[in-house]
């Protein structure tokens, strides 16, 4: 950090649920991480981004990314998350993580199409919205020569993830089971899912088996009133 610069911070508010309603963040602290930290992952298995990252530091990070194997991109907000759709930045992800929302508004920000996502259940009709949007993004990647985006992970809240891979059919990945009642807040939820994913991905897992790794992360962080449950490396444990 640079004398006089902030430090990342977020608050959040919840509902008697422990569900998340509204949050302020500031992020800007990552929009000017000094270039030589930018390519400190040269041997790496995954390399992680999100859209709290600037423009110019996405293109500086994911244009040296060829190498690594496992690019993974992590959507924020709906104004940070089209930063990906700049250039040919998206061409250069391996894996696109959104939940649905986030999904809606980059595929709507590609076409203009509006998509109207129903939470109540995750009918056919979603699920074939859910495809067309994801259809839209690896055409989008594909715009300006080949493309390394191969999969779009889309996390869909309590009815679990969907898979969408290319030239292959949409995979639907049920939720584990958890007692409503033992929901303490759902904050950190899907840090926690994103985190047991990328480090199954680091320990050579299949996709299929860091999904489920990221699932039984996001069950322990739901059942804890910490962002990251003190017990979430037992998740590991049983699956590594």
């Amino acid at each position: 950090m640079k004398a006089g610069q902030r430090t990342a911070s977020f608050a959040a508010t919840l509902n008697g649920k422990g569900e998340f309603l509204s949050g302020i963040a500031d992020m800007d602290v990552l929009t000017t991480i000094p270039e030589p930290h930018l390519r400190r992952f040269k041997y790496s298995k995954v390399l992680l981004a999100d859209s709290n990252l600037g423009v110019e530091t996405l293109k500086e990070v994911l244009g040296h990314s060829s190498h690594v194997p496992n690019v993974v991109f992590e959507p924020i907000s709906k104004e940070k998350s089209v930063r990906i759709l700049e250039g040919n930045l998206l061409s250069h992800v391996t894996i696109l993580k959104p939940n649905i929302l986030q999904l809606r508004d980059l595929a709507f920000e590609v076409s203009r199409t509006p998509f109207s996502v129903d939470f109540t259940e995750l009918s056919e009709p979603v699920l074939a919205d859910i495809s067309k949007m994801a259809e839209t993004l690896f055409a989008h990647s594909d715009l300006q020569g080949p493309s390394r985006l191969a999969h779009i992970v889309i996390t869909v809240n309590k009815h679990g993830v969907v898979l969408a891979s290319r030239d292959s059919p949409l995979k639907h990945i049920k939720p584990l089971p958890l007692d409503p009642v033992l929901i303490k807040s759902a904050v950190g939820c899907g840090d926690s899912f994103l985190g047991g994913l990328v480090y199954g991905l680091a320990k050579d897992l299949s996709l299929l088996d860091a999904i489920d790794l990221g699932q039984r992360c996001a069950l322990r962080s739901l059942q804890s009133l910490r962002n990251v449950a003190e017990d979430v490396g037992e998740a590991a444990k049983r699956i590594i």
